[in-house]
């Protein structure tokens, strides 16, 4: 805190927050950003001695706390963020072909054509499928407990994988919007399968240099060969075609789709 404060590094708590209310209580969530906002808006000097050893705890004045915006009231962090439940939706999906036995290729071939056809193309979503997907990656704990006889279990662990590609996608906005700002934006995590995630979509690249780069970097567990066969599929992607979701009149509706894509994992049997 003593070096974010004297860098002017902001630290936006926001999403962990989001996600912490899934798994506890509004109020505790509330509560938690109340102490974050004491904290980060303490006088530096505070951090300071802490830093030096010249103060074992933080002793606050009723008058130093008087300061501290209180704004946690008005946030309602069980509201659903949209890119979330989208992230979701595509990760239900995801679970749904792995838990119908499909080849590794089958599985990302229905998958990149439904969300093409019928749904969206996320990004990170797509990335993260791949990477799942493909022979030779590290995909041990991405979806967690996906084949659980709890299945509760291997629904949250889906939902812990849709936060993470949630991340990933505030954080590719805001990046892309650093020159604009004049800012950086850092991800922090201890979450060192997120961090290997995001450093595959690190790089200032154009739309063609991450096509033809971008997606070589993140297929490369694939092998040459099958990785070369994607491309080509996502290639015909990029293309638009007039019978696809995002041009009908009636929208998809996303309880809906969720409630489908629950149902398909909860009456799962191992």
């Amino acid at each position: 805190m003593a070096f974010a404060q004297s860098a002017n590094i902001l630290v936006e708590p926001n999403l962990a927050l989001y996600e912490a209310t899934v798994a506890g209580e509004s109020e505790a969530t509330k509560q938690e950003l109340a102490q974050f906002r004491i904290a980060d808006n303490l006088d530096i000097k505070h951090w300071a001695d802490l830093a030096m050893g010249r103060k074992s705890k933080l002793s606050l004045t009723d008058d130093e706390l008087s300061t501290i915006p209180k704004r946690s009231a008005e946030i309602d962090f069980e509201m659903r963020l949209r890119r979330w439940v989208r992230n979701y939706i595509i990760l239900l999906k995801l679970a749904e072909l792995e838990l119908k036995g499909l080849n590794r290729n089958r599985q990302i071939t229905e998958l990149v054509t439904w969300m093409y056809q019928d749904f969206i193309i996320g990004g990170p979503a797509l990335m993260f499928a791949i990477h799942y997907l493909a022979p030779n990656s590290e995909r041990s704990g991405l979806l967690k407990n996906l084949r659980s006889a709890d299945r509760e279990r291997a629904l949250r662990g889906i939902r812990n994988a849709s936060w993470d590609v949630t991340w990933l996608s505030e954080w590719i906005r805001r990046a892309g919007e650093q020159k604009q700002t004049n800012t950086l934006t850092l991800l922090c995590s201890l979450d060192r399968k997120l961090i290997h995630l995001a450093r595959m979509l690190a790089g200032n690249l154009t739309d063609e240099e991450f096509r033809r780069e971008g997606f070589m970097k993140i297929l490369e567990p694939w092998g040459a060969k099958q990785a070369g066969q994607i491309v080509e599929l996502l290639e015909g992607f990029f293309k638009d075609n007039p019978s696809r979701q995002i041009h009908r009149t009636a929208e998809v509706d996303l309880d809906q789709i969720t409630q489908a894509g629950e149902k398909f994992v909860k009456d799962w049997q191992v």
